[in-house]
């Protein structure tokens, strides 16, 4: 049987979550390791035991979830975003793709469709960059951490990782212990809600990444004395700081 997706059931998933961590503006505040991120998840889980679901953690409190595993470990097909958000986020921003995965293994459960590869639900943990900012929970399945590492990783307002995690009700196991072995996934899909105005321009429903790019430069420079040191199109050579160097290359690399 051909799996038919629930859109009535995904909506009402999406507004449930979304009254999780509202605030009285409006956004939604479910910062990594936060009271409402925890209550996201517990919510979360309750879903994937309705619908006869195994769910699984790891050290950094990564979420998976799936049918029970059984026999031996085949490559699985994953997919799936985060439940975390910024300050004052929205209702779409990972949620979308995490309760949609879930969706979609709902669906293919229910209709008992035998693929080759299983399909499972995840959520990573800290995908906003809370700790360290950087992909956390993401960046451990993929390259691991060291223990000393961990160690130093802070949060926005100070706080230790290693701190949070010993009393994190959501994570299992050691948080040095995350890195999935090579063949352990077969593929990865993520469905992410647009933070651009591009689809929306072109009236296109749906994109697809094929990259993504990023640069990491360095401005050196001279110091001087802001009040002595002139500007203008005279004295505009005098300047050697590098903040001057900064906008010249801002203004070279800005897109036409």
């Amino acid at each position: 049987m051909r799996p038919r997706l629930d859109r009535v059931r995904l909506r009402a998933d999406l507004e449930e979550l979304a009254q999780i961590g509202r605030t009285a503006t409006g956004g939604i505040s479910r910062t990594a390791y936060s009271a409402a991120d925890a209550e996201a998840r517990s919510w979360y889980a309750a879903r994937c035991r309705d619908a006869g679901f195994e769910l699984t953690l790891d050290g950094l409190g990564n979420m998976f979830a799936g049918p029970a595993r059984t026999g031996p470990q085949q490559a699985e097909v994953w997919t799936g975003s985060h439940l975390d958000t910024v300050p004052e986020g929205g209702a779409f921003d990972g949620a979308v793709g995490a309760l949609a995965a879930l969706e979609c293994v709902r669906a293919i459960t229910e209709a008992g469709a035998g693929l080759p590869h299983t399909v499972r639900a995840a959520v990573f943990a800290d995908e906003e960059g809370y700790f360290g900012g950087r992909l956390l929970g993401s960046f451990g399945l993929a390259h691991g951490y060291q223990r000393a590492e961990l160690d130093s990783i802070t949060g926005v307002r100070g706080e230790r990782l290693a701190e949070v995690l010993a009393s994190w009700p959501w994570a299992s196991g050691d948080a040095t212990g995350t890195r999935m072995p090579p063949g352990r996934i077969h593929a990865f899909v993520e469905l992410h809600i647009e933070q651009g105005p591009r689809l929306e321009q072109e009236r296109t429903d749906i994109g697809v990444v094929t990259s993504i790019r990023s640069r990491c430069t360095t401005a050196s420079g001279a110091r001087s004395s802001s009040r002595p040191t002139p500007w203008g199109s005279a004295g505009w050579t005098c300047r050697r700081g590098p903040g001057t160097t900064r906008r010249t290359w801002r203004t070279w690399a800005r897109p036409a």
